[in-house]
């Protein structure tokens, strides 16, 4: 079961990154301007953020499993129209299913805290958590050898693969959730939150090439602030909402998802800035000057930390409690960029760096969702996950929107390749570094424990 909810994990975070090496040349791949081909990593964002938290209440109410299964099934559909795909529009619009499949990690999470028993629970849910990143890692050089050997078109056949694969494996091996929620699912809700969240992404993803003080840029986040705040009225006064403000607002559910939201930021920068910092030229600033292989090597070192680190971490909750978790994996980020600013081009102490990086990501994707969990009713459990999920999806969104936005205004040319300058990579690694500190001091004001209900705290087989 655990085998069969993992590689659904990895199927939906493999979505992320399977455009990556084809996303410069897709314009001429699918005769259509760079301004339409940027949409399909954008439409991605976007569906993630509205079906997450929505597909958690759902689940929620009438079962995990069955809404897991609608996701991959999504997302198997999402691949093959992109796969077939002749126009830009045909192709965004299955990039679109594809990226509401990031909806089944925190499902995933929920169905594992009803079936397992307690002392599997912590390292199941670091193993489950970690597919973000490994999904992410894998995805990457996966992609950029289909892409170089075979035809582009082979990367959504193997995405469907991966899917049917794990439709195939959860209706097999995975019990459906026995708990529900009661009441009828919060249509307008649901709409208004996904109104407000595709203002807000829209004028933090296209804020660069909109630029940044226009009016299509402020408008849209003005507008989607205010949505937001109607939203979270409706949600107030509703019957059944699709996230329960109320429990929301608990201090440890809400401290805990502000932390989510900066060490997401701080864990994610490190793919953007490691990447580009390596490959940059050495020579007495912070570039390292490696080759392509070795920055391979290097990120992929990242990763098996990372892979290694969070079931341990998850065992290690039992002893330290996931609130010193997750304060130590802010500290561990923080230090890891102190160390990248101070390398001076050394490719040794950038590994070490990006190694860290890896650990604390492992360290923090095993607290987050068990914070969650310890807070809320075990009816709430999808709904309180996938508004966790979001706040992680806003991290990550904005360090790429500010990371992309610095290396855009801060870059040179050497080769005939624009390269950012030292002052750029200093800005966002003291970026990176500022959101690690953030998340530490956030999280050492989360109440302790949170409620210790042993229903709530452990896994279904274990109340039993």
């Amino acid at each position: 079961m655990i085998a069969a909810l993992l590689s659904a994990g990895l199927s939906a975070a493999l979505v992320a990154t399977i455009l990556l090496p084809i996303q410069s040349v897709l314009p001429e791949l699918l005769d259509a301007p760079r301004e339409a081909t940027a949409w399909a990593v954008t439409i991605t964002l976007l569906t993630n953020a509205i079906a997450t938290p929505i597909a958690g209440k759902l689940g929620d109410m009438y079962g995990r499993r069955r809404v897991l299964l609608c996701l991959l099934a999504v997302q198997l559909i999402g691949a093959v129209v992109a796969g077939l795909a002749t126009t830009v529009g045909q192709f965004i619009v299955g990039r679109g299913f594809q990226g509401a499949a990031m909806g089944a990690i925190p499902l995933g999470i929920a169905i594992m805290r009803d079936q397992l028993p307690a002392r599997s629970l912590g390292p199941s849910i670091g193993f489950m958590s970690a597919t973000i990143g490994v999904g992410g890692a894998l995805g990457l050089p996966l992609a950029g050898v289909v892409a170089t050997h075979l035809d582009w078109r082979a990367l959504f056949w193997i995405s469907g693969a991966l899917s049917l694969t794990s439709i195939l494996l959860i209706v097999w091996l995975v019990p459906e959730s026995p708990t529900r929620a009661r009441g009828a699912l919060d249509v307008i809700g649901g709409v208004l939150l996904a109104a407000a969240l595709t203002a807000l992404l829209l004028g933090i993803t296209q804020g660069q090439a909109w630029e940044w003080i226009t009016w299509p840029t402020l408008g849209a986040l003005a507008g989607g602030s205010v949505v937001m705040g109607v939203w979270v009225v409706w949600e107030l006064r509703a019957d059944n909402p699709i996230a329960d403000i109320r429990v929301a607002l608990r201090p440890t559910v809400l401290l805990t998802n502000v932390t989510s939201a900066a060490l997401s930021f701080a864990v994610f920068a490190g793919n953007i800035i490691f990447p580009q910092l390596l490959v940059a030229p050495a020579g007495g600033g912070l570039g390292a000057g490696l080759s392509l292989e070795a920055t391979g090597l290097v990120l992929l070192a990242g990763s098996i930390a990372l892979v290694i680190v969070s079931p341990i971490a998850g065992r290690l909750m039992r002893w330290a409690g996931p609130k010193m978790m997750l304060c130590l994996s802010g500290a561990i980020s923080a230090a890891a960029y102190a160390l990248a600013l101070c390398a001076g081009g050394s490719a040794v102490l950038l590994t070490v760096s990006n190694i860290l990086v890896g650990v604390a990501a492992g360290t923090s994707y095993a607290a987050m969702p068990t914070l969650i969990m310890r807070s809320v009713p075990i009816t709430d459990t999808g709904a309180a996950n996938g508004l966790n999920a979001l706040m992680r999806a806003i991290g990550t969104t904005l360090a790429a929107a500010s990371i992309g936005a610095v290396y855009a205004t801060g870059a040179v040319s050497v080769a005939g390749q624009s390269v950012p300058t030292d002052s750029a990579f200093s800005l966002t690694i003291l970026l990176a570094l500022a959101a690690g500190a953030l998340g530490t001091i956030i999280a050492l004001t989360i109440p302790h424990g949170g409620r210790r209900d042993p229903g709530d705290a452990e896994g279904g087989r274990g109340r039993a």
